[in-house]
């Protein structure tokens, strides 16, 4: 770190440190000054990792020195530094930093830029959108896929972001804008995919979306047609059948074949996707029926009722289509839906009966689906939303010993599901007393994990939780003393 911001946090640190010596009688005070020291010493150590989390841990503080700190460290510190404090920027601040996100934009540094423009999609404000509109409009191939993630995490205001983009020379940019178009208006990606295809109407694309039709490369003309046929346009009909009856049968991709053949089937073309739908090869079958479920239309009403009645392998799909469809289901799919065989379906049913307010028997069907890894998070989920709050916690706890080594041992094969951060989310949104010990005793190397126990310590409050702060400031790990310091100049300085 430099000299000059060496001598900026002794700036900071003055009138902490002055009423130390008062410590035995305002213990408070006592617990900010050594906050501080930690934080000034983590910003300055040789590890990494201890930058990082002091970085971190200023957002926790969230005051308005802890801030003001955070914004020169953001603009001044090394590279990693300054990634790092874009990837930590709280959306939420009582502070505006979407300026800092802006000069962050033009940072010499690629790591810097990216994690700046993914940042703006967690900004719902007007200036977010105008920026990553201009980001966009840059054509730059190296950040293209960050400016589209972005805006799809913006939704229905990230559309004329994307449009912008759909509108490129640049056939890199112009697939990777049409394809997110695609998802944000696809109800199998996104749940909100009716709204996103309202806000799209009204800016009457059409002409741009038939123009696309003449592009050069065949993905950016599939994906006009697709976009074209949920705006009930047939302009893109020719190049639909072309896919269908293509060799693409990539199981997922937004130019499969399959897809073609969807919209084909919602545009009154049903021979090529029935074909599909009863081949004898899974892979088919299933591709088919993922691609219907994206193109819900009434008249797969009964084509999926008859899935569902049966004993086939798309069960799953046809009970979420019918679940999904517009006018919502009947209570008594929903119920039978609950007691099924398929976890997942047992999962979806108690998703759609909760939306209709709190369920005592549905929760109890939920409750152990958090035992099984594929529905653990999505039951976790629901039960935090939805479930009783000392139940939930309850679960919790008895959940985290499994959470904790189930992830350890994903991690030496290369993969984490992050069970771990789950739990302890759950904790912090139900506000858990309880689970407090647990917390503290989770302070370590895991940095990720020591930065979501602090924020969930600061969420549930009270003197114990100050307490499990307090002491985790002697932690052996220099990150978790880091991280606990600014849980601690947080609680201690409401």
């Amino acid at each position: 770190m430099s000299r000059a911001l060496s001598a900026l946090w002794i700036l900071f640190l003055t009138p902490v440190l002055h009423g130390q010596d008062n410590a035995a009688s305002l213990v408070p005070k006592a617990a900010l000054s050594k906050a501080w020291a930690i934080l000034t010493s983590a910003l300055n150590a040789a590890d990494v990792q201890e930058q990082l989390a002091a970085v971190s841990a200023l957002t926790i503080a969230d005051t308005p020195d802890a801030l003001e700190l955070f914004e020169r460290v953001a603009r001044t510190g090394t590279e990693p530094v300054r990634s790092t404090a874009m990837w930590s920027l709280p959306t939420t601040s009582s502070r505006d930093l979407l300026p800092l996100v802006a000069d962050a934009l033009r940072d010499p540094a690629l790591s810097v830029q990216r994690e700046a423009i993914h940042r703006l999609g967690f900004f719902r404000d007007g200036r977010a959108v105008q920026l990553l509109q201009d980001v966009i409009a840059r054509n730059d191939s190296d950040t293209i896929e960050i400016v589209v993630g972005a805006a799809r995490n913006l939704g229905s205001s990230g559309i004329r972001v994307l449009l912008v983009g759909a509108d490129s020379v640049d056939t890199r940019v112009a697939l990777a804008s049409l394809r997110t178009i695609e998802v944000l208006v696809d109800p199998g990606f996104s749940s909100a995919a009716s709204e996103n295809l309202v806000a799209l109407r009204g800016f009457r694309p059409e002409a741009l979306f038939t123009n696309s039709l003449q592009h050069g490369s065949s993905d950016v003309r599939v994906l006009a047609a697709l976009i074209l046929a949920r705006l009930d346009r047939d302009e893109g009909v020719r190049e639909l059948i072309r896919a269908a009856e293509s060799a693409d049968r990539k199981f997922g991709t937004v130019m499969s074949a399959h897809r073609a053949m969807a919209a084909l089937h919602y545009l009154g073309r049903t021979e090529y996707l029935a074909a599909a739908l009863q081949s004898p090869e899974p892979r088919e079958r299933s591709g088919a029926a993922f691609a219907l479920r994206s193109f819900p239309h009434p008249s797969t009403t009964p084509l999926w009722a008859d899935i569902w009645r049966g004993t086939s392998d798309l069960r799953y799909l046809a009970f979420d289509a019918l679940a999904s469809r517009e006018g919502g289901p009947d209570l008594e799919l929903l119920r039978e839906g609950l007691l099924d065989s398929s976890p997942n379906i047992r999962l979806r049913a108690a998703e759609e009966i909760l939306t209709l307010g709190f369920d005592a028997a549905t929760l109890d069907i939920v409750e152990p689906l958090v035992e099984r890894p594929e529905t653990r998070l999505g039951a976790l989920r629901l039960l935090k939303e939805k479930g009783e709050l000392r139940r939930t916690a309850r679960l919790a706890r008895s959940l985290l010993p499994r959470a904790l080594e189930e992830d350890a041992q994903a991690r030496t094969r290369g993969y984490d599901p992050g069970y771990r951060f789950a739990v302890v989310h759950a904790f912090e949104v139900v506000h858990d007393q309880e689970a407090v010990p647990l917390l503290g005793a989770l302070f370590g190397q895991d940095r990720n994990l020591t930065d979501r126990v602090v924020r969930a310590l600061v969420a549930i409050g009270g003197d114990n939780a100050r307490e499990a702060l307090v002491r985790a400031m002697d932690a052996p790990a220099g990150s978790a003393r880091a991280l606990a310091a600014g849980g601690v100049i947080r609680v201690y300085s409401r």
